[in-house]
């Protein structure tokens, strides 16, 4: 079942699990989430990929390191 290979992948990576979960559900992450799906039904966004990453849309693939690059900047 997906959760639990998702669950050992976490483990052999070292990751706290809890610590996940909690973020996950924390009120930052919902508002976040929820701020990225009103600015989609904004654009009339229908076909993936589609990226929001800090208001800013991208169309397509896109890399990692473009990625990470427009996260941090």
């Amino acid at each position: 079942d997906d959760k639990k290979y998702l669950k050992k992948i976490l483990d052999d990576l070292g990751y706290d699990q809890e610590k996940i979960k909690n973020s996950l559900n924390s009120e930052y992450v919902k508002n976040q989430i929820q701020s990225d799906r009103e600015l989609a039904e904004k654009l009339s966004l229908r076909g993936t990929p589609a990226f929001i990453v800090n208001n800013k849309l991208f169309f397509g693939y896109i890399g990692y390191d473009e990625l990470v690059y427009h996260i941090e900047n």
